[in-house]
Parts: C-alpha cells; structure tokens; sequence
C-alpha cells in the first residue's frame, strides 16, 4: 500500500482503481512488490499496460480492433455492429489493406467470441451517453480514449484504414438514421471527398440530415468540402438531373435558407 499510494498520479481515485484491479489480477503473491514497483505513476501509463495485458489475454487482433474501431467511431459502436466489423479480415490494417476494397456480408463472429472480447474491456466501455438503448458502448473515461489514440491509432495511415473500414461498413447500413450519424464523417476522415458528395445528394441522405436537428451538421460537412457554393451547385444539379416537377420544395427550401442566405 505505501508503494502505490506514494505513485504520481496515487491521488486520483481511477488509477488506483485501475492499478489495483490490476493487482487483483496479477495472482503472483510473491512478486507482488516488484509488480506495483513497475507500475507506471501516472493515469494513461498504467492504462496502456493494463490494456496491453488485455489484447494479450483475451482475444488479440479482436481486442485491439475493437479499441481502435470504437475510438474511430463518431458516437460509439453497438454490439451489433461490432460483431459484424469483427468478422472481415484483415482485423488489423496493414498497407497493403488500405486501398483493398472491403465487403460487409452480414457475417458475425460468434456470440461467444465477443462474450470474451467484452469481458477484458468492460472495464474500460459503458453505454454511450451514459444509457444508450441500442446498447452503442464507448469508452468510460477520455483517458482510455487518449491513450488508444495515442497508442494504437499513432500512425495516419492506419487512423485511415479504420475510417475506410467503418465507411464501408456504414455506406451498406439499412438504418437511415445511424448512416447519416457515421458515414460523411468517415468519409471525410479518410479524405475520400468524392463519394462524400455523392453521400450528401443522396436523396435519402439529403431528407434526413436536413431536418431541423441535423441542418448545422450538413452544411458544416459542406464547408469542410467547399462551402456554400459548393453545395448550392450540388444541389441544383441533382435537381435538375433526379428531381421531377413537384418534388423540389424540400430541396428549394434548403437552398434558400442555407446557402443562398447563407
């Protein structure tokens, strides 16, 4: 006990929490001083030895996949799509993966197999906002967040690997609302600008982000892509080419308010 309360970051009640879970864990009474001696003194260091354990223990390439993907994420991920996203390899991605195309079939990996990877983190996840009903996990704590950014998503190429993975994943997702939530911003995460615009003229797309709740997160989409030229021209041409006479109110309106106005 006076070895770990006299640790940098001992004051904070996570990391004891954390460190003596770890302890707890650890099942070696014998060298159990050398153990809390190595312990990192502050917050994210014990966390990444902690999680560096769990990817060991239970489940490898799964585990470190399901922490990148969840932090890549915009709002989380479900259990559900989890076991989707879990089921096409490569799990971790390489060079050689980042432009292969990938294709969501459907497949799962077995509930069981996710039993075990949710049992080393659940330490780590809660529902996302603090009581998602579709079950949508995220982490607990921004530290944990941090440091598999830190950690495991350093490198710019494989951050990108996962938003084409999740854009992929998303792109063939049936429920409009979580597609509008993760697609354009993986999209525009793996700077993939062209199928954004096409993204943000589908039709489907279109009527649902521009509802009064959603309108700020289109057209901040649209700025990042170009601003309010951009989009106008975008519209008007899928106007002219998709839209038949008496359809175009919702489409003129937008113009209207938020970009000639704009």
């Amino acid at each position: 006990m006076q070895l770990l309360v006299t640790k940098e970051d001992a004051g904070r009640p996570l990391y004891l929490a954390i460190s003596c879970e770890e302890l707890r864990v650890f099942g070696e009474f014998r060298k159990l001083t050398s153990k809390i001696q190595c312990l990192p003194g502050d917050l994210s260091g014990v966390i990444e030895i902690v999680l560096n354990r769990i990817i060991k223990e239970y489940g490898g390439d799964k585990v470190l996949s399901t922490l990148c993907l969840i932090e890549t994420s915009r709002f989380g991920l479900s259990e559900a799509e989890l076991v989707q996203l879990l089921a096409v390899e490569p799990l971790i991605p390489s060079s050689s993966s980042n432009t292969a195309p990938i294709q969501f079939t459907g497949q799962k990996i077995h509930m069981a197999e996710w039993a075990f990877v949710y049992l080393g983190l659940h330490q780590f996840l809660r529902p996302c906002g603090g009581g998602s009903d579709d079950g949508r996990l995220d982490f607990y704590h921004r530290t944990s967040s941090k440091v598999v950014r830190q950690v495991f998503l350093k490198d710019e190429a494989t951050k990108v690997a996962y938003h084409k993975r999740l854009a992929a994943f998303f792109k063939q997702c049936k429920d409009i609302a979580r597609k509008c939530e993760e697609l354009p911003y993986h999209l525009l995460s793996a700077q993939d600008k062209t199928e954004l615009r096409a993204v943000l003229t589908d039709r489907a797309v279109f009527e649902h982000m521009s509802q009064d709740k959603h309108k700020q997160y289109l057209m901040k989409t649209w700025q990042q892509l170009g601003g309010y030229t951009e989009a106008a021209a975008a519209y008007t041409n899928f106007l002219k080419e998709h839209i038949e006479v008496g359809e175009t109110t919702l489409y003129t309106d937008f113009l209207h308010e938020y970009i000639e106005g704009g």
